[in-house]
């Protein structure tokens, strides 16, 4: 009997050291987490999907992405999961219950305790937003006299084979002017054919324009010129846009103003429709944009019609044909009674630069639509142009092939013709991921 208790008492024993043991191995010495996420913020939009990744060679903790510029984040509450759990999580040295947010202004030293009690691991925790506000457009000036003509009438100019062109009307000659960079401009006299400068377009690989005498002439480099049409039963007045292949043009006949085809392909011209007396196309601002689907669309904006009465309104179109009126009658246009203003596609906005009233006032301030041209607002102070330019109308204005935007010229309050430069770039687009 004596042996049974012992052998009883012995495997007693034996149990309780295997469940020590076992105790023991649940002790985990792994302190580093395996996931790191932000609880959603309304101070801080998209907080919750932002991506943060851990370094365990260098006991870091940090989003590449940055989130948005205006985000709040001195009230952040962290959420970490680990492979094996933890003991105790300290923020600065102080113990932290796992719901109090915390001030990441500035970054954060977090250190884990694994649950053996003595394994910790401490990580630098930041979150990077961008310190630079993303929707604000800055300014540089490039030229404060781009070239040293003078008695200049009307300016005009684009953006065609990597490169601005600007054409420069003086009497019947048209100087032509070249620059990649804003800031040095290569000059030429334009040959043969006086043109309206004021008309110019680029339609597929060339220059369209028209002539003094009304005709419709094309270039590939914009100084030579060749006429596509000759007779003088049309009297062209202004190139509205290209669109579906075509470039749709504006001209009288009999009397009577039509909208023209263009068909560069087979040098056709085709008289399409009537033009409606509501359509501005004289002295308009005129851009080209893409809706959320991609499809290519025009806008017109603030013109004077055929019986040269100013309408201030927005019309688009899509087929270049037939043009919609997009702001109600019962909408009142925000940007007002304005012609001769800048019109710009940017960043899958319109935005509108100066211009001058009825009363030939000129205006300073930007708006913007984001929207296709349906509704307007004044543009965010970030938008808005330096003061040093001034409040000018007719303006040269476009957007290059890396997506920055010109600005020169133009006519200042006093009715002066202004030879400087401007770029201007939206910050979004040289962000780049941080490291």
């Amino acid at each position: 009997m004596t042996k049974h208790l012992i052998s009883f008492f012995f495997s007693i024993l034996l149990i309780g050291l295997a469940s020590c043991l076992n105790e023991k191995e649940d002790l985990s010495n792994n302190p580093h987490p395996s996931a790191v996420s932000i609880q959603t913020n309304t101070l801080a939009p998209d907080i919750e999907s932002t991506v943060f990744t851990i370094d365990e060679t260098n006991l870091t903790i940090s989003n590449s992405d940055s989130i948005a510029y205006d985000s709040r984040i001195d009230k952040l509450v962290p959420v970490f999961s680990f492979a094996e759990g933890v003991e105790q999580i300290l923020i600065n040295g102080t113990i932290w219950n796992t719901t109090d947010s915390i001030d990441f202004s500035s970054p954060v030293i977090i250190q884990f305790k694994a649950k053996d009690k003595l394994t910790t691991a401490e990580y630098t925790f930041k979150v990077n937003k961008h310190t630079v506000d993303p929707e604000a457009i800055t300014w540089t000036k490039r030229a404060d006299n781009f070239t040293n003509l003078t008695n200049i009438e009307e300016m005009a100019g684009l953006w065609f084979q990597s490169q601005a062109i600007l054409f420069v009307q003086k009497g019947n000659e048209t100087f032509v002017l070249k620059s990649n960079n804003g800031q040095t401009w290569t000059e030429a006299t334009s040959s043969n054919i006086p043109l309206e400068v004021s008309t110019i377009l680029v339609h597929k690989n060339a220059i369209l324009a028209i002539s003094k005498n009304h005709h419709l002439i094309t270039s590939v480099d914009g100084i030579n010129w060749s006429i596509i049409s000759s007779s003088d039963e049309i009297s062209f007045i202004n190139i509205l846009c290209s669109l579906q292949n075509k470039a749709w043009i504006v001209g009288d006949k009999n009397n009577i103003t039509y909208i023209y085809s263009y068909n560069s392909e087979s040098e056709t011209i085709t008289e399409v429709t009537t033009v409606s007396d509501k359509l501005p196309y004289i002295e308009v601002s005129k851009a080209m944009m893409k809706t959320k689907n991609g499809i290519e669309k025009s806008v017109l904006i603030s013109g004077k019609n055929n019986n040269d009465t100013p309408v201030y309104s927005v019309f688009s179109s899509m087929t270049g044909d037939y043009w919609v009126n997009v702001i109600t009658e019962t909408a009142s246009l925000t940007f007002g009674e304005r012609i001769h203003a800048t019109a710009i596609w940017l960043d899958s906005k319109l935005l509108l630069f100066g211009g001058s009233t009825a009363n030939n006032n000129n205006l300073l301030d930007v708006y913007i639509s984001s929207d296709e041209g349906y509704t307007w607002e004044i543009a965010s102070s970030n938008k808005q142009l330096p003061v040093e330019i001034g409040a000018r109308k007719k303006m040269i204005g476009f957007v290059d092939s890396n997506n920055t935007l010109w600005l020169i010229g133009g006519i200042d309050a006093l009715g002066n013709i202004q030879s400087d430069v401007w770029q201007g770039r939206l910050n979004k687009f040289d962000f780049i991921k941080q490291d």
